[in-house]
């Protein structure tokens, strides 16, 4: 009973004391203490926190005893608490993503450069997920990712005209350029290669990955520009 008390946010020695008060009666504290196992030394506080949370009450007299509040009435207290601290963290999450958004807002013509191949296909999904008219991608070899695949998927639901230019060298590469074209994605081989992996969102942002490691997006115009230069030579 002590672990499934703990779910409902108590601490290992305020689930003891509350179940010793709520099984024996009245107690003194340290008969509490006692059937609780919980330290003498440690026993008022965890009862003054129980009294607080509303678990507990204490009987005036001599000498002083606590009671458990009623199991029911105890365990609605709780819940009634972490309800109220969910609805305060989900206005505090409002607060904070309209201040980061306000912050983003104004991060115009930047260019940013970071490392790894998950994260850049994480952006490149950030940045679709948001796009509203037309996507463009180099993909050599027509490589897919799990979670790209869901995001153009997406996309071509709610109607952005996706291009992707690719490399037909392998059988996979031709299976995989076939996937594409039937998610609905416009696909044309590529005459290089070789090629940068590209992603071009409302020719807005733009992410470009030319080794295995680092790669930059940028929503400066005149980066997009020259990067959606090579995708439209690419795509001819």
């Amino acid at each position: 009973m002590v672990s499934e008390l703990k779910t409902f946010g108590l601490s290992e020695y305020e689930a003891k004391t509350y179940l010793a008060m709520s099984m024996y009666g009245p107690l003194t504290a340290s008969k509490i203490s006692k059937k609780s196992t919980v330290p003498q030394s440690k026993i008022y506080n965890i009862l003054k926190d129980l009294v607080e949370k509303s678990l507990a009450q204490v009987w005036s007299g001599k000498p002083q005893r606590f009671k458990a509040t009623e199991l029911n009435m105890g365990l609605n207290n709780l819940i009634a608490k972490q309800k109220n601290q969910i609805k305060n963290l989900e206005e505090k999450k409002k607060q904070l993503t309209m201040k980061v958004k306000k912050y983003n807002d104004e991060e115009k013509d930047q260019i940013w450069s970071a490392s790894g191949s998950e994260l850049f296909v994480s952006k490149m999904c950030s940045l679709l997920d948001k796009t509203k008219t037309e996507a463009g991608f180099i993909m050599p070899g027509f490589s897919r990712f799990s979670n790209l695949d869901k995001s153009i998927s997406k996309a071509v639901k709610r109607g952005v005209s996706v291009k992707m230019v690719g490399i037909n060298e392998k059988e996979i590469s031709r299976l995989r350029s076939k996937w594409y074209e039937n998610k609905g994605v416009k696909v044309k081989t590529g005459e290089l290669q070789k090629y940068p992996v590209i992603g071009l969102f409302d020719k807005k942002n733009a992410c470009i990955k030319i080794d295995d490691s680092d790669f930059m997006w940028s929503n400066n115009p005149a980066v997009v520009d020259m990067i959606k230069a090579y995708f439209d030579k690419a795509w001819k």
